[in-house]
């Protein structure tokens, strides 16, 4: 397996050792702007890559993944989420585009490993495992920042990275948890994802239940209430 921490570690120390840099300061300061705290940042080995050099490495998924990535290029001036599995290695990373980078472009990009396509990408997941593990349930949303936000309250969270959850995502999660809770965006493709998982995976698990927020998704509802209404909103709505 192509290891990718190097990278990742730096990247992270970039972002913050960087805050007062006026080349990285706006990706802190975006994190930030959507209710992340540094200890989120480093409990999640969230980075910022503007310049790295090669990764030396004689793996398999070296290859493919430099030619994902343009030789790292489409990694540059970007924050990077990286989506680690259950050993802590990195199955691929989530690129976030600066506000000001972004134009028409896609805002977020997914760069797995060829290692992940049995078990799917699931960000956050080596962050939940332990409390996935000792209370049987897992929350699962679509985004990577609404997965953080929910972990808040609720540590035994991970994202999808999109409105569904694929076979190879449930089958995984099915190892590691009886229950699995939807918390799904407000929006027509959230409310159609969850109810497909609801439908495809509830025999892999004891019980699937399907949960919403009060707003559009869970960092959204973060930023309306507040961090105490949040957190009441989460245990009357959201945990079982």
């Amino acid at each position: 397996m192509l290891n990718l921490l190097p990278l990742l570690q730096s990247s992270h120390r970039l972002l913050m050792e960087g805050k007062e840099d006026p080349g990285i300061s706006e990706a802190y300061q975006y994190l930030v702007s959507r209710g992340l705290t540094d200890e989120d940042l480093t409990k999640y080995l969230i980075g910022y890559k503007n310049h790295h050099p090669p990764i030396e490495s004689q793996d398999s998924d070296l290859a493919p993944f430099l030619e994902m990535t343009g030789d790292l290029r489409l990694l540059n001036r970007k924050i990077l989420f990286p989506i680690l599995n259950t050993v802590g290695f990195a199955d691929g990373i989530l690129a976030r585009s600066l506000p000001s980078y972004t134009g028409s472009g896609k805002r977020y990009r997914n760069f797995p490993l060829k290692s992940s396509e049995d078990c799917g990408l699931i960000f956050g997941l080596h962050q939940a495992l332990p409390y996935i593990y000792e209370t049987g349930i897992v929350y699962v949303v679509e985004g990577a920042i609404d997965c953080i936000t929910l972990a808040k309250e609720l540590p035994n969270t991970v994202s999808t990275l999109t409105s569904k959850i694929t076979e190879e995502q449930a089958f995984t999660l099915s190892l590691l948890a009886q229950q699995m809770v939807v918390v799904f965006d407000s929006d027509e493709a959230g409310e159609y994802g969850a109810r497909e998982a609801y439908t495809h995976h509830s025999p892999k698990f004891k019980r699937v239940a399907i949960k919403s927020t009060p707003y559009n998704d869970c960092n959204s509802s973060f930023l309306s209430l507040g961090e105490e209404d949040f957190r009441d909103m989460v245990k009357k709505r959201i945990k079982v």
